[in-house]
């Protein structure tokens, strides 16, 4: 699969006019059909999960949310926000209705925001271009690049001895700070070839470090909505249309959780 050159451009997909003047709260399922649109924030940095092509979005959670807007009776209306914490707030402000991004179900984001049933389950791993950090024990003493509110960050944070770490809003900005900037990362084990590419660099890759559930967000206490996404979720689940979409993006590992 052949991925773009990353571009920290942010990119307004559609309806400039409603996404500007956001929504006087969190819409409930029935107003969404009403107005026939699902607002989606993206990342738009994550190959192949989600990236975008002369500003389109494209990806294996695009192609997803497409078939979940479907089943809904709605059309995904898309909104990129590279800084995770920038979509927090722009969820926080009901600019948007759900956020996609391959986000760790994790229980302190769970206490701020309502998370979906998971759609995928991945895999994360450290990668860096030198050959002898093979294991999380070798980062003791190196320079380590991280996405600010993620679950990558607290990994890190939590290890038992001394780092430099380094904090990035958005996702392009560690994989071009790789090699440069500092010596490893944690990242899905799904965007290797896509970090190969930009780096231009050899990627050593360790074992896994854990798997997770992600999962959607949306804003706290929009039941209806989230009660939607769930019922459409568990549907797709057995959909041979979306076991395929796993594996087309995914041929050798599959991130249907088991």
């Amino acid at each position: 699969m052949n991925f773009p050159r990353l571009s920290r451009a942010r990119f307004l997909f559609g309806a400039l006019a409603l996404l500007a003047a956001g929504f006087a709260d969190a819409r409930n399922l029935t107003e969404i059909r009403s107005s026939k649109l699902l607002v989606i924030g993206i990342n738009g940095e994550i190959a192949p999960f989600q990236y975008t092509v002369d500003r389109k979005p494209m990806g294996f959670e695009i192609e997803l949310m497409k078939m979940v807007a479907a089943d809904l009776g709605v059309e995904p209306l898309y909104q990129v926000y590279p800084s995770f914490l920038d979509m927090q707030k722009a969820l926080s402000e009901d600019r948007i209705d759900v956020f996609i991004g391959t986000l760790a179900a994790t229980s302190n984001r769970d206490a701020k925001f309502d998370l979906t049933r998971p759609y995928a389950c991945l895999a994360a791993a450290l990668f860096t271009p030198e050959p002898n950090i093979r294991t999380h024990n070798d980062l003791k003493g190196k320079t380590v690049g991280l996405i600010k509110g993620t679950v990558f960050q607290n990994y890190v944070e939590k290890l038992p001895f001394t780092m430099n770490l380094k904090y990035y809003d958005s996702v392009a900005e560690v994989i071009e700070g790789l090699g440069k900037k500092f010596d490893a990362t944690v990242a899905w084990k799904a965007q290797r070839p896509f970090m190969s590419k930009v780096t231009k660099l050899e990627l050593q890759e360790t074992p896994t470090l854990w798997s997770i559930p992600v999962s959607m967000m949306v804003s706290n206490g929009n039941t209806s909505l989230r009660s939607g996404l769930n019922a459409s979720i568990t549907k797709l689940r057995t959909d041979p249309k979306f076991i395929a979409l796993d594996s087309r993006y995914f041929p050798n590992d599959s991130v249907i959780c088991k």
